[in-house]
């Protein structure tokens, strides 16, 4: 038996994922979306049919090419794979939002409880020297993540603007088209703020405005300054954007809405010589200052109702349930709960509430970006070895070993050819010589394939083995 895969795979998956590098915006001036800024969606524009923005593209690729692998191998051994999510969950939430101002520390307040009382996280972007520090420490000691809005261009740096506005050509959009050594700048003033609020070191961030030059520079630059995952690929466009909902063919620019990229996974970024960078990129589906009417009154024919969007995100948690198994991330800022100047528009809280709501009624964990990236880390430094399998008496090993503790990890084993629900099995985990534990595992079905899921805990460095039997 073989396969053969008439295209680039590789290629095709990673510029889906982190856009095209032809596409990068540079000092000169790209701005392939003609918006006047250079954002991450002028790497995206023109890459596939935005139509289809509701399925996952580059992750679906991914998954047939890792569906191929198995089931060439799978008449001389099985290879196990490691679940995305902790705890078996079909997909998780990650509800987050930039913070601009000091005048919107009541709507924090507002959204944050109402997420504790549903036993969920959220994220705040902020801008670090506009925030509370009491409110700051009190949001992290419940549970949410507190990060750097990093992009800040700071009014007292006038040599700073200077440049800008002599770059752009003096443009009146000099303010968003950065040179990459203005972008430097202000990280790294974004680090040093963010460093005063006393909660450790950021490890995740969105830049303002999606301020993107380059196509690795970014993400090598947030590396260089201990950054390791990053939300800003997100929709940022939303022209015509009713239309490409509708599936218009003739409309293939990325918008707010969706997966821009691809990809509901984060994936560290990669280099033109295919080198990683220690940075992943969790792309954005929708945020509420680009897709939702109500809160872009400039736009009130290209953007979408409030009730639209709580229905479209409502589709996007089903088929996350049910078939892509995405991680969903909203960016719904705090400022507009109750307001978006110039007029006071509460659209942002009923979207947070009905979100909300139904991921928990979908029983969804929705996680803070500092507890998803610590679980990212966990399961992508993992190594499984010494896989063994005995087609004959269906059974087989190997072991597991990873650098970081992780919890709720679930290890799928793909059921043998022709066994599609088995009468028993048995798995053992062996966490040492003195230390054998005998389980009932379960039998999950994703995507028409059945597997046998281990769910356990993993201490870093300490090796477990799993020895398993089916009848």
């Amino acid at each position: 038996m073989s396969a053969f895969i008439a295209f680039d795979l590789g290629r095709s998956i990673v510029f889906t994922r982190q856009g095209k590098p032809l596409k990068r915006n540079r000092g000169e001036g790209v701005d392939n979306d003609g918006d006047g800024v250079f954002k991450c969606s002028d790497l995206f524009y023109g890459t596939f049919d935005y139509s289809n923005r509701s399925i996952p593209q580059a992750d679906e690729q991914q998954k047939v090419f890792a569906h191929i692998v198995m089931f060439l191998l799978q008449s001389r051994t099985i290879v196990p794979r490691v679940w995305y999510f902790p705890f078996l969950f079909p997909s998780v939430a990650l509800l987050t939002g930039d913070h601009h101002g000091q005048n919107w520390h009541n709507e924090i307040q507002r959204v944050s409880e109402y997420l504790d009382r549903r036993g969920g996280h959220y994220t705040f972007f902020v801008y670090s020297d506009m925030i509370d520090t009491h409110l700051t420490h009190d949001l992290v000691r419940r549970g949410h993540t507190v990060a750097p809005h990093l992009y800040y261009p700071r009014r007292s740096n006038v040599v700073m603007r200077a440049r800008q506005y002599l770059a752009s050509w003096f443009s009146r959009t000099y303010f968003f088209r950065p040179r990459f050594a203005d972008l430097r700048d202000e990280v790294e003033f974004g680090c040093e703020a963010f460093s005063r609020l006393r909660v450790g070191a950021g490890a995740v961030t969105r830049l303002h405005y999606l301020i993107w030059p380059g196509w690795t520079e970014t993400p090598q630059l947030l590396a260089q300054y201990g950054f390791q995952m990053d939300f800003s690929i997100s929709g940022a466009n939303p022209q015509r954007q009713d239309r490409a909902m509708k599936g218009d063919e003739e409309w293939n620019s990325p918008s707010g809405f969706g997966y821009i990229n691809g990809s509901g996974h984060p994936m560290r970024f990669l280099t033109t010589d295919g080198k990683f960078i220690d940075l992943f990129g969790q792309s954005t589906v929708f945020e509420d200052d680009v897709a939702a009417r109500e809160v872009m009154p400039s736009v009130p024919n290209d953007s979408l109702t409030t009730q639209r969007l709580i229905e479209a995100s409502r589709t996007l948690i089903d088929e996350s349930i049910e078939k892509y198994h995405s991680t969903l991330v909203w960016n719904l800022h705090p400022e507009h709960v109750s307001m978006r100047w110039p007029t006071e528009v509460p659209t942002t809280w009923p979207l947070i509430t009905s979100i909300v709501d139904y991921l928990g009624e979908q029983n969804i964990p929705m996680l803070g970006a500092n507890e998803w990236l610590q679980f990212v880390r966990a399961r992508s430094d993992l190594q499984i070895e010494q896989v063994e399998y005995d087609s004959a008496l269906k059974s087989g090993g190997f072991s597991v070993v990873g650098p970081l503790d992780i919890d709720g990890l679930t290890l799928l084993v793909p059921l043998p050819i022709g066994v599609r629900s088995p009468r028993s099995f048995t798995v053992t985990l062996s966490r040492g010589e003195s230390s054998r534990e005998k389980l009932v595992a379960s039998i999950a079905i994703f995507n028409g394939i059945g597997y046998l899921a281990i769910q356990t805990h993993l201490k870093a460095n300490r090796p477990i083995g799993v020895s398993y039997s089916l009848q």
